[in-house]
């Protein structure tokens, strides 16, 4: 049994919450005490991750509904839908001599692509199937599949404009030799999620045109999706490694990626990590496991803006380890499920509270000259007047009234 907590903040954000913990299992060493007896010592890392429903401030205005003056802004926020499978079982016969005897049995899925379609997330690729063998001369070999599949996962998904990505394991495989040879049962389980911008409006400031007004605002950081997809890599080098045998032999290898940090260079993510390769030796009669790490470096992806968050999920279905001497060269083919999200700083009203109406409006015209750094938002503020009527007044054409450049060439303002 396994418990971790981490603490959560629902001041804000308490609407549709959605948490998860990631359980990754590391540095396994198992060791023989005993016939009929091994003893396994692990790591396990876990990483707690909630998200939810941002409520956007909400205030009541008390004064006439013609006289307020908003300010709106739409930016793009993030959304993003998460789904899995029931999993399902996957078949394959293989061909053997009847004497085979199964000794392993592994399957990891390399999915290379994942796309949304008819309400769900259309995923593809192809299982990767190791079975480590022995003939009727106990001699060990490895022999290797790729078995296409095809699923789809239920993820709600109505409208277009969504990036996906996808990622599983296989938790079950069982082989069971008959006399055309094994056939091999293969249970997996497929993760997806996927992600899109949508827009939202916001109010980032207001006053009114015949009252006093007062203005509480707040910044809030709104979460942006950068990128949602699968790609796949090939990890090659080499480890020099002491202590091993004369006239070895490789048997199989496996491997595990582990990302570290995801930066941005020359409008291209770049994912560093690590690599941990097992291969399994043979010296005659004697088996051995020997490990080591290779450093990785994948680039991907269009970068734009600032990295606030993001998330891989990495797996080596097809590992090829060789050696000569004390060398040992490795090969690895690298699947990776990556969102990246970005963020940015937005300043909306929290509160607005109003004076009592003036006891008359202003009747004259007044001729300003614009001071350095204003906009047509902070004069018209300033005069409680209607920037769009400020703007028709003086002949000029203005998308942006809040602009650093709103009022670019303007000496002076009629009002």
């Amino acid at each position: 049994v396994y418990e971790a907590d981490a603490p959560l903040d629902t001041e804000k954000a308490s609407v549709n919450i959605c948490a998860c913990d990631e359980i990754e299992a590391e540095n396994i060493v198992g060791r023989v005490t005993a016939p009929r007896k091994l003893n396994i010592r692990l790591r396990l890392r876990h990483r707690i991750k909630a998200e939810a429903d941002y409520e956007l401030p909400d205030f009541e205005d008390t004064a006439d509904q013609n006289s307020i003056i908003k300010l709106k802004q739409t930016v793009p926020s993030r959304i993003s839908i998460s789904a899995d499978d029931d999993s399902f079982e996957i078949e394959e016969n293989i061909q053997l001599p009847p004497e085979t005897e199964v000794i392993y049995t592994d399957a990891v899925p390399f999915i290379t692509n994942a796309e949304a379609k008819d309400g769900c997330i259309l995923c593809s690729g192809a299982l990767h199937l190791l079975l480590i063998i022995s003939d009727s001369s106990d001699n060990l070999e490895k022999l290797e599949r790729k078995i296409p599949f095809e699923a789809l996962i239920n993820a709600d998904i109505n409208d277009d404009g969504w990036d996906c990505r996808a990622w599983g394991c296989a938790p079950e495989a069982k082989t069971e030799v008959t006399e055309d040879g094994v056939k091999c049962r293969i249970r997996l389980s497929l993760c997806a999620e996927a992600q899109k911008n949508i827009p939202v409006k916001l109010t980032r400031d207001l006053y009114a045109t015949d009252r006093p007004c007062e203005v509480k605002c707040e910044t809030m950081e709104m979460s942006r999706a950068a990128l949602c997809s699968v790609g796949n890599f090939t990890l090659s080098g080499a480890a020099e490694l002491s202590g091993l045998p004369e006239n070895y032999q490789v048997i199989a290898a496996f491997a595990s990626a582990e990302p570290e940090e995801l930066s941005a260079e020359n409008k291209k993510y770049i994912l560093t990590g690590k690599c941990r390769f097992s291969a399994l030796i043979s010296d005659g009669g004697e088996f051995s496991c020997r490990e080591f790490e290779l450093p990785f470096k994948y680039e991907f992806g269009s970068a734009e803006g600032e990295i606030a968050d993001y998330n891989a999920k990495l797996c080596c279905p097809a590992v090829r380890v060789r050696g000569d001497k004390n060398m040992l060269y490795a090969d690895a083919e690298i699947c990776a499920a990556v969102k990246v999200c970005g963020a940015c700083e937005q300043t909306v009203v929290c509160e607005a509270s109003y004076g009592e109406p003036n006891e008359s409006s202003r009747s004259e015209y007044t001729v300003i000259y614009i001071p350095k750094g204003e906009s047509l938002w902070s004069i018209a503020k300033k005069y409680s007047v209607d920037p769009a009527a400020v703007a028709e007044a003086n002949g000029l054409r203005v998308l942006s009234p809040a602009a650093p450049d709103s009022l670019g060439g303007v000496d002076f303002l009629i009002i």
